[in-house]
């Protein structure tokens, strides 16, 4: 079982008056780190976690991603037609977290009160937001998602 993404303040806030989380966060860009896991979306990426992948279409660097424009039982899943790719900028023997931030956002710093972020955990099963069949690449890796998507807490 996938876990719910973590958002930031300002993110739920502007979701509470009538936006909606894809019209929020779309075209962005996905990150994928080692090291501890920031304790929410709000957080500042500790020292000692580094990026190892940046996510855009086509692995081109600088074209940012983008959401269906339909959700179903609170999932949000990328655009099928968006072949989302990285390359891993470092060998890694654990990937723990990935943040998806707008193209303005590096997602490193503390929030300042106007980040729309979402953070998920990764790892190799169910109890993790996000699942690979492995949590370790060497420099240079490409990894494509076929699939991702932002689970929201339920309500009620």
């Amino acid at each position: 079982m996938s876990t719910a993404a973590d958002i930031t303040t300002y993110l739920a806030s502007q979701m509470m008056v009538g936006g909606s989380l894809r019209s929020l966060i779309n075209a962005g860009f996905l990150y994928f780190y080692d090291g501890p896991v920031p304790a929410n979306a709000d957080a500042a990426i500790d020292g000692s976690a580094h990026m190892i992948f940046k996510f855009t279409k086509d692995n081109d660097g600088s074209t940012s991603l983008t959401f269906q424009n339909i959700s179903s039982n609170g999932v949000l899943r990328k655009t099928t037609a968006e072949d989302w790719k990285g390359a891993a900028i470092a060998t890694t023997s654990a990937l723990t977290f990935y943040r998806w931030c707008l193209s303005t956002d590096d997602g490193t710093g503390a929030t300042s009160g106007t980040q729309l972020r979402v953070q998920g955990t990764i790892g190799t099963d169910g109890t993790f937001g996000f699942i690979l069949s492995s949590v370790a690449y060497t420099s240079g890796d490409l990894l494509d998602l076929d699939d991702f998507q932002i689970i929201m807490p339920q309500i009620g």
